[in-house]
């Protein structure tokens, strides 16, 4: 991925800069995103988010629905109300990345949920997902050579060239955002509008 631009880098070290450009990334763009399923038990306010693949790290919990798959309230936890004592069908979330989410009202009986959540390769990830590299490998290539080109005492350091690969890394990190934001803007909205009739 970066052998064209570089000289005699070690494989272990381009690894971790494209694990970093891919951090940083993902991280920016929240465009590699999982869905994870949230069973609620009866009785069971709180559910943790366990993603199905290791190496991986929530950034940003993105919308949950319920099971039939209807989008519910998402909210961060410091929304939560202080006591939950009401039972019924959970209608809002609360929680943060990485943590638990809980449900409100406390669930009257079993419920399946799905969390879609934007993640990242964790720091410690020894591979990412083929087609998320794969469809923003261009990005990615440019992060890393920005990383690699700014470690000073090394053959394959080039002050003059970390500005340009940090700059088209920024370039498609703004396109990317630019791309989900048209392809997201471009749905049918679904909204719930009560009869007052």
């Amino acid at each position: 991925m970066v052998s064209a631009f570089t000289c005699d880098v070690p494989h272990f070290v381009s690894g971790n800069a494209i694990r970093e450009a891919c951090r940083d990334f993902f991280r920016q763009t929240r465009s590699y995103q999982v869905v994870v399923d949230l069973p609620f038990a009866k009785g069971q306010e709180d559910v943790d988010i366990e993603l199905y693949e290791i190496g991986l790290e929530v950034v940003a919990n993105i919308k949950a629905t319920n099971d039939v798959g209807k989008k519910v309230v998402l909210l961060p936890s410091r929304n939560k109300p202080d006591r939950n004592i009401v039972t019924g069908k959970p209608t809002t979330l609360y929680g943060d990345i990485n943590k638990t989410i809980t449900g409100y009202p406390v669930p009257d009986k079993d419920y399946d949920y799905q969390l879609t959540a934007a993640v990242r390769p964790s720091f410690d990830a020894e591979g990412i997902d083929g087609a998320a590299l794969g469809e923003n490998e261009e990005a990615i290539r440019f992060g890393a050579l920005a990383i690699l080109k700014s470690q000073i005492n090394t053959s394959w350091y080039s002050p003059d060239e970390v500005q340009y690969f940090k700059q088209m890394f920024n370039d498609q990190v703004n396109q990317k955002k630019i791309d989900i934001y048209t392809d997201t803007s471009a749905m049918v909205v679904d909204m719930d509008i009560p009869s007052f009739l």
